[in-house]
């Protein structure tokens, strides 16, 4: 029998909602899952953002560009000294090589993150909180990335291609910081932001590339009781240990973004993609 966490995280939500075979294995079975590369690069970016906010409200330092590019190295070097899960086409490289190619894709970042905040004063960043749940002996748990004195609450998002507005206007992360806000504050903010940077590396010419898109959003009480009925129904499920797999043909059942996709029993003919192009397993 499935025992409930004591509380719920946006993480956990969506976990559950995109594959609940995925959130048996982490939450009921308590197995350790390693971090893709895709999620090292986003911690990794999310990381910096953190501390340069923290030294602000500390003691007033601002990073410069070159203390950044540090702090993502020695992030990097701090993700790869653990379990990583690489995809096939990613195995074809040294870990060193992997490393190298993620630290391309986020130090370009770097000045385009550093003079987008250089204005930007924080009220608190990166900092652990609960929300009580309705009618329930739980909590949701929340990080904000950022709220600002400009009653501005801000995500960091780190794609290789752009977020949408739809992205943004129906980001459980962004609902809980925004009711979080709410709870707070018994106001909504002036602002909800999606900030999504987006690095790559262009497949013809093999150049980096990055751009950062600003996406502002809004929320209402309907998205808050829309979120509560989600986590009720979730709730109900768990205690009947009811954990469906992902839908035939979702965007994150694949390789790249599950370390068990080819150990996975409810996927026919595994589909994975090389340096040659996809290729079929059996």
């Amino acid at each position: 029998m499935f025992e409930l966490p004591s509380h719920l995280s946006a993480s956990q939500i969506n976990m559950i909602l995109s594959c609940g075979e995925l959130y048996w294995r982490r939450y009921g079975l308590k197995e350790e899952f390693p971090v893709t590369t895709s999620l090292i690069k986003g911690l990794s970016f999310h990381k910096m953002s953190e501390k340069y906010f923290k030294r602000i409200l500390h003691d007033g330092y601002v990073f410069n560009t070159i203390e950044l590019k540090k702090i993502v190295i020695e992030e990097l070097d701090e993700f790869f000294k653990g379990d990583i899960h690489f995809t096939t086409q990613e195995n074809e490289l040294t870990r060193a090589e992997n490393k190298m190619h993620l630290a391309q894709l986020i130090i370009p970042t770097v000045p385009t993150f550093a003079e987008f905040v250089a204005d930007i004063t924080p009220v608190q960043t990166e900092v652990r909180s609960e929300i009580s749940i309705p009618g329930k002996d739980k909590t949701i748990v929340y990080i904000m990335d950022l709220e600002d004195t400009d009653e501005c609450i801000s995500d960091w998002k780190v794609s290789a291609k752009k977020k949408s507005q739809q992205d943004a206007d129906t980001d459980l992360g962004l609902t809980v910081y925004a009711l979080a806000y709410y709870a707070k504050y018994k106001k909504f903010p002036k602002k909800i932001r999606y900030l999504n940077m987006v690095t790559y590396k262009t497949t013809k010419n093999k150049v980096y590339k990055h751009a950062l898109h600003v996406i502002e959003t809004v929320r209402t009480l309907d998205d808050f009781n829309a979120l509560f009925n989600r986590i009720y129904k979730i709730l109900s499920a768990c205690s009947h240990d009811i954990f469906l797999p992902a839908e035939v043909g979702h965007w994150k059942c694949a390789e790249r973004y599950c370390h068990r996709y080819m150990q996975c029993k409810y996927i026919g003919r595994k589909r994975i993609k090389t340096s040659e192009g996809w290729s079929y397993v059996n």
